[in-house]
């Protein structure tokens, strides 16, 4: 009997301990731009995480480093608490089928391979390939948070196209990667910056994942204002040719 009981008490300890190991989400970014780069995160039922970073450049051997910690979640918001060199985000929101981290004054993502975590769903981006959302850091008391929607993206689309009727200065429309982010002016009026890139293989693997930070490349390089509220357009800067 004492038998029995002890065999059923580890059959329940090993099956609570395959329960809290659980995956709660799966996310990866993955580009072969400039060699082989993947970071892979793991975040598990029992509030632990797993980060892996690989990382092979060229013909150089494959350099992994990974990180393990606890996590706290609150609806469609992740807070880390464990950091080191190459991962030191303090939170991360699950938005429109990514992991959106906020490190330092900018963000990355991972997208989301599976979940059962809640989400929030803003843009549909199935209608807009060329197109990634960030959220505009520089805010006080002047520039406040705005969210954009899939119809706001599609206000902010035919601007952008009527600026490519008029310009000539600009490439096809078809040949740039598109990148936005928003803010409430102490007007109330949505002021969007629109960068434009020139899609190329060192975009095309990126620009849904990292906001691109470069400051020349000619018409490759396009930076437009407009004022959503207003349904104008305010700047358009071409940067300066290599």
């Amino acid at each position: 009997m004492l038998r029995i009981i002890l065999c059923i008490t580890i059959s329940v300890l090993f099956i609570s301990c395959k329960k809290e190991k659980e995956t709660l989400l799966e996310a990866e970014f993955s580009s072969d731009s400039f060699g082989d780069y993947r970071k892979h995160l793991l975040i598990n039922k029992d509030s632990t995480f797993e980060l892996r970073v690989y990382d092979k450049v060229f013909d150089d051997p494959i350099k992994k480093d990974s990180l393990l910690g606890k996590v706290k979640i609150h609806q469609d918001t992740i807070y880390f608490y464990d950091s080191n060199k190459f991962f030191w985000a303090k939170k991360a929101i699950l938005k429109n089928h990514f992991i959106e981290f906020f490190q330092d004054n900018r963000t990355y993502k991972l997208e989301i391979i599976q979940t059962n975590l809640k989400q929030s769903k803003t843009i549909d981006y199935s209608q807009f390939p060329n197109y990634a959302v960030f959220p505009y850091f520089d805010l006080n008391d002047e520039k406040r948070f705005y969210e954009i929607s899939t119809n706001g993206l599609v206000k902010i689309d035919q601007l952008t196209k009527n600026e490519f009727k008029t310009n000539s200065r600009l490439r096809a429309y078809t040949d740039y990667i598109i990148q936005v982010s928003a803010f409430l002016n102490s007007d109330d009026d949505v002021i969007v910056d629109v960068d434009l890139f020139c899609n190329d293989i060192f975009n095309e693997n990126v620009f849904q994942f990292n906001q691109i930070r470069i400051k020349d490349g000619g018409n490759c390089n396009v930076r437009i204002e407009l004022n959503l509220s207003k349904n104008e357009i305010l700047n358009t800067h071409i940067a300066g040719s290599l």
